[in-house]
């Protein structure tokens, strides 16, 4: 089938420069989080066990209301879920300033800014930009990913805000600021597209039924050993490099870095699931992921910085690894309830994102070393590969 004149080009593209702005600013409010941080040890003096208990409970809740959030911008009209995000998420920071306790703290940022950013994050606008695209869907899908990388490179900015206005003052212009951008954007911009893409106007089974789909679940479990892998390193790749003799300056670059090569990554991983297929890319991607762990067993405190850069750049473009896997999802089981089934997909993405960091750093406590957390995370990386795989050459259940 043919797609119509109007998807692919023209307003499309102002569909996914919504997108990528609702992305961006949905991942801001969870990569600022580490710098709220130490503001709130010094503010009220709580510990760290508490703090990074509210920074899980954000994770949870994002990934625990994804399948009602796809379920909403299947069934009803998507502005409406996508103001609601947006209004949320300026709740949230505008009631942090006046927090006293850590209860409250919880339910401000872990409760309401986890479902306010599920609300506004990549469900929806996956979807959203599913339907617009058919022949450039993974270039799309890339540039709209691109929002995470570009939020973390926003939080510097935001840090600086922060530091210069007081922490009061600044989260409650962010606020407004997020509230007076996000919902006009997404009110008067957002639009249905004009003609389905094929197979959007097909019934198809229930979402949560899809669980009982064999290349359904190999697609869900490749997310979520992608989100055991991507935040496992995130969350010890500083305390490796320290513990490895670099200056907190150079680890705390080697992060930045990571942000700004994920810009370009999640566009090279859309690019080549047009040109060669989402499978293809979907394996390339995992093949990065698992070169990225293979160089950081091989660190030492002798290693030559070369390697340092190198495991930073294969690291960066193995964070476009989700763009190839929606990419592959939307080819798969893109439908009129694809909402909801890349909801329960990111549900499963987001407990292998929390699992990740929790096991990393049980098995360094364990071993004294990262050595056997990394080559844990490799085997997930091969599985995360071979569940990816399976999910794309398995017959799709009907």
């Amino acid at each position: 089938m043919t797609a119509a004149p109007a998807l692919d080009r023209g307003y499309a593209w102002v569909i996914v420069g919504i997108s990528l702005y609702g992305v961006t600013v949905s991942m801001l409010v969870r990569f600022v989080f580490p710098v709220l941080l130490v503001l709130f040890l010094s503010e009220f003096g709580w510990s760290r066990t508490v703090l990074s208990g509210v920074f899980s409970l954000h994770l949870l809740a994002y990934g625990v209301v994804a399948p009602w959030v796809g379920h909403a911008v299947d069934r009803w009209d998507r502005r409406l879920v996508l103001v609601a995000g947006g209004v949320g998420l300026g709740l949230t920071l505008g009631l942090l300033p006046s927090i006293s306790s850590a209860p409250e703290l919880y339910v401000v940022y872990g409760v309401l800014g986890g479902v306010s950013a599920s609300a506004l994050g990549l469900v929806p606008h996956t979807k959203i930009v599913a339907q617009w695209f058919v022949r450039r869907r993974g270039l799309a899908l890339g540039f709209m990913v691109s929002g995470i990388g570009l939020a973390m490179l926003l939080v510097p900015v935001v840090q600086r805000a922060l530091a210069g206005l007081g922490w009061r003052v600044a989260l409650g212009g962010l606020a407004v600021a997020v509230v007076a951008t996000v919902c006009p954007l997404a009110w008067l911009g957002q639009r249905e597209p004009p003609r389905l893409v094929p197979g959007d106007g097909l019934r198809v089974p229930s979402s949560w039924r899809r669980l009982q789909d064999p290349a359904f679940r190999g697609v869900a479990l490749a997310f979520a050993c992608f989100g055991c892998f991507a935040h496992l390193v995130i969350a010890h790749e500083v305390a490796l490099l320290m513990d490895l003799g670099y200056g907190a300056r150079l680890a705390g670059l080697a992060v930045a870095a990571v942000g700004i090569m994920s810009l370009v990554a999640n566009v090279v991983w859309g690019g080549i699931a047009d040109r060669w297929g989402p499978k293809t890319a979907s394996l390339a991607a995992f093949a990065v992921c698992f070169a990225s762990v293979v160089v950081l067993l091989g660190l030492t405190p002798t290693t030559h910085p070369g390697w340092v850069v190198l495991q930073v750049l294969l690291f960066g473009l193995a964070f476009g690894t989700p763009t190839a896997l929606s990419a592959l999802a939307a080819h798969r089981f893109g439908g009129n309830q694809f909402g909801q089934a890349f909801g329960i997909i990111t549900l499963v993405f987001s407990v292998g994102s929390v699992l990740g960091p929790l096991a990393a750093g049980a098995v360094h406590d364990w071993s004294g070393g990262y050595t056997w957390s990394f080559i844990l995370v490799a085997a997930i990386v091969l599985a995360g590969g071979l569940a990816a795989w399976r999910g794309a050459v398995v017959p799709v259940v009907s």
